[in-house]
């Protein structure tokens, strides 16, 4: 930000911001926002604990319906520890955690049970995030594609889910296991869109994952997904997709790969945030992924708390984003739930850079705040901003905008007393003598009477060789403002402004600035561009002689 602190409307919207931003941030895994639900999830130590449970009174049945279901059930009053079904699984579910292919083939090849069997809570050795799971399940987590196939070929069902409907593929997507992936989409197709019991796709989990290490196995595993044909616009119930994860997680590699594949670029989240939105509210702004979401068709006008995108960008202080956003028409003059235009905020919060490109985006330079009627250059001038009321000048504000209570840009840095600011309207031939009721609501008052209240002579002085009356009936004793009446000096300067008489020449600049106005800079522009007058001449109509003394 270039200089200036923001207003308090624009610190409030930037915290509205931020506090979408943490909650998009506190998405977990299955896409859902755990602040916005009652339910509590499990925590990923719980998932991740290598701690054993203790056995329990259930006990398991020697065989199991190999359906999708994949529940684990128990008949056998017999303790699992003491029968060939019991050692063999465990052997079972030591072989696939550690990879042993030869133990594995050995104590399926010397057994007739299935391999689709559950691992429960009644063997003591299996970790509790492996409840419910099948071999398969668990060499998919572990990446192990050789095991993987060896269990597919002893009737592994590649449909079997766990108990929160999770299948092979999907965990394998998680771990960023390719070449598991590869295998399952290989054994069936139709894997690629298998919801879990929250929603969440094979290629959602990919995505969510992405940002942990091994960053090219699960962008392999996305274009796996993806080129098998899975659908990227598959959501939970919080309707968050596979794009806005992406652009969560600013991986533009990724982004452009789902937009390659069809992902709907305009799809909101159940908090009504699409994936542009968070792009640009992002803490770090990737402005390739901003460009390539418009490119793809993004609607650049969406509201969020009263705001449009490019209020946002605006207040992100990214020119390049909002170069970006006009370029694929977004409103410059749109105003927010305050009445505010993005030049507005930009002019409020002092921003040099993006004033410029928005207004030649087509923003109005003019453009006054209701209900006090306050121009962007009275904005500017309250602010103290020297540098934003030159290049508002610059670009063509006009220095005779009123206030409700008719009081000029001259009025104000008067009242505020800024002299540099002063000199910069009076080079621009702002009125000098127009009346403001701002200061008392039954005494309409001049710029210089204005200065005069303040008994600030510096001040009265310019504004008297500028042009400004003084009235002799403003000196009579009983008139004057009470900070004059205790300076005798300064009423007795005052009276010799009154009664020296300017020179004719003086009296004439004054009267050709007066009667030109507002198109007072394109007089001298023409003037100087056809070499009408002397370089000396147009510097006296500009009072340079007076203001850049």
């Amino acid at each position: 930000m270039s200089g200036g602190a923001a207003s308090p409307s624009s610190a409030f919207h930037h915290l509205q911001l931020v506090k979408n931003d943490a909650e998009m941030e506190a998405m977990n895994e299955d896409g859902e926002f755990p602040n916005f639900k009652t339910e509590t999830l499990e925590s990923p130590e719980e998932e991740s604990s290598t701690s054993t449970i203790q056995p329990d009174v259930s006990k398991v049945d020697a065989s199991r319906d190999s359906g999708n279901d994949s529940k684990c059930t128990s008949s056998s009053l017999l303790d699992e520890e003491d029968t060939a079904f019991g050692r063999f699984i465990h052997t079972l579910y030591r072989s696939v955690e550690e990879g042993t292919l030869e133990t594995l083939q050995e104590v399926i090849y010397t057994n007739s049970f299935d391999v689709n069997v559950c691992f429960c809570n009644a063997q003591t050795y299996v970790k509790r995030k492996h409840f419910g799971w099948t071999a398969l399940h668990l060499a998919a987590a572990h990446a192990n594609v050789d095991v993987a196939k060896y269990l597919v070929a002893q009737g592994a069902d590649v449909l079997a889910t766990t108990p929160g409907g999770e299948t092979a593929l999907h965990i394998a997507a998680k771990h960023g296991a390719a070449d598991v992936v590869s295998f399952l989409l290989d054994c069936n197709i139709f894997l690629r869109d298998v919801q879990n019991s929250k929603g969440v796709t094979p290629l959602l989990k990919a995505v969510f994952n992405i940002q942990h290490a091994f960053k090219g196995n699960y962008r392999r595993c996305v274009d796996l997904l993806l080129g098998a044909g899975s659908n990227p616009n598959l959501s939970s119930p919080s309707k968050v997709t596979a794009l806005h994860i992406a652009v969560a997680k600013r991986d533009t590699v990724l982004v452009t790969n789902l937009l390659a594949h069809g992902a709907n670029v305009n799809a909101l989240c159940c908090q009504g945030s699409s994936s542009l939105l968070r792009a640009v509210i992002s803490p770090v702004v990737n402005t390739q992924i901003v460009s390539e979401l418009l490119e793809a068709g993004a609607n650049p006008s969406l509201q969020v708390n009263g705001r449009s995108l490019l209020h946002i960008a605006v207040s992100r202080c990214d020119e390049t984003i909002v170069e970006a956003f006009l370029r694929k028409g977004a409103d410059p003059n749109c105003k927010d739930s305050l009445g505010l235009t993005p030049l507005s905020i930009a002019v409020e919060e002092n921003n040099i850079k993006i004033v410029p490109i928005l207004v030649e985006g087509g923003g109005d330079i003019n453009y006054m705040h209701l209900p006090q009627s306050i121009s962007l250059l009275s904005k500017a001038v309250k602010n103290n901003s020297l540098r934003m009321v030159q290049l508002l000048l610059h670009l063509g504000a006009s220095p005779s905008s009123e206030t409700i209570m008719w009081s000029t840009p001259l009025h104000l840095a008067v009242d505020e007393q800024r002299i540099a600011i002063i000199k910069e309207l009076l080079r621009a031939n702002c009125p000098l003598n127009t009346t403001s009721n701002a200061k008392w609501s039954l005494k309409p008052m001049t710029p210089i009477q204005l200065a005069m209240e303040h008994c600030n002579m510096p001040i009265v002085k310019l504004l008297a060789q500028a042009g400004c009356t003084i009235q002799p009936s403003w000196l009579r004793p009983d008139r004057l403002p009470p900070a004059l009446s205790k300076n005798p000096g300064a009423v007795q300067q005052l009276h010799e402004l009154v009664t020296c008489i300017p020179p004719l020449l003086h009296l004439c600049r004054l009267k050709i600035r007066e009667s030109s106005g507002d198109r007072f800079g394109q007089l001298l522009a023409y003037l100087k561009a056809e070499s009408i007058i002397p370089t000396k001449i147009m510097s006296y109509l500009a009072l340079s002689d007076i203001l850049d003394g």
